[in-house]
């Protein structure tokens, strides 16, 4: 492996795991944010 597929391949790692981090944080903010007043709200409407 030459060290210029080297880098790209480093690259394209680099943006999945930055893009999968991302995803789950906001997943967990989102979590956090909407838990308790998100889900009392679907009960009330149900």
């Amino acid at each position: 492996m030459n060290s210029v597929n080297f880098e790209k391949t480093i690259l394209e790692l680099r943006k999945i795991a930055k893009r999968n981090t991302r995803d789950k944080s906001k997943k967990q903010f989102d979590e956090e944010l909407f838990e308790g007043q998100f889900f009392n709200y679907i009960k009330e409407k149900k």
